[in-house]
């Protein structure tokens, strides 16, 4: 794909190529799908984020709106919207000069995708009884599990620590007997797939 320009030079007397119109089309719709999401009219940055997007410098266009949903905590929708914006302009990124917000949006994406994965491990454990994996049924009866579980995840603790958390869980807070859903076992499937997350990651990385 050819990049739309991305630089730092105003484009309103030298428009691009006709060639890149097309693309240049696509880019500003997809920073405008992801700037729907960020409606506080207080902030300013959104005010800067409209100055680049009417001189055509989508690249800075893009490196305003990561920085706005990086603070704002956005969605997983805002993020996709700026990746794709992203892949259109041909930002990677090693980008020398917009590669840093392209690795925040590559991030986002990557923590969207572990709560997804750490919320299909929970349902499938399943330890009330009243998941239903036809109708996907309630999906967040174990969302409150997932942020203490990444905690301890991400600093190391060892499967019988992770266990020890979740069977006081099970009694404290679901009001269980933590015997029968055998938390331990579980802890351990989740050591597994925290690992092989991250070492793919690695991976991806070198």
């Amino acid at each position: 794909m050819t990049p739309v320009g991305t630089g730092d030079h105003h484009h309103n007397e030298d428009m691009p190529d006709q060639d890149l119109h097309p693309s240049w089309s696509r880019t500003e719709q997809l920073l405008e799908q992801a700037r729907g999401s960020l409606t506080d009219s207080r902030d300013d940055a959104l005010g800067e984020y409209r100055h680049y997007v009417d001189h055509n410098e989508l690249g800075l266009a893009f490196e305003v709106l990561v920085d706005v949903a990086d603070r704002k905590r956005a969605p997983s929708s805002t993020w996709e919207a700026l990746a794709a914006a992203a892949r259109e302009m041909g930002i990677e990124e090693d980008d020398q000069v917009h590669g840093p917000s392209r690795r925040v949006v590559a991030e986002h994406l990557t923590r969207g995708q572990a709560w997804f994965e750490l919320r299909d491990l929970l349902n499938s454990w399943d330890p009330i009884g009243i998941y239903d994996p036809e109708t996907a049924f309630p999906a967040d009866e174990y969302d409150c599990l997932y942020g203490p579980l990444m905690v301890r995840l991400r600093r190391g603790d060892r499967p019988s620590d992770i266990g020890g958390f979740l069977s006081q869980q099970l009694r404290d807070h679901f009001g269980l007997d933590p015997a029968p859903a055998s938390p331990n076992e579980f802890a351990e499937r989740l050591v597994a797939w925290f690992s092989g997350r991250r070492a793919g990651r690695f991976h991806h990385e070198m």
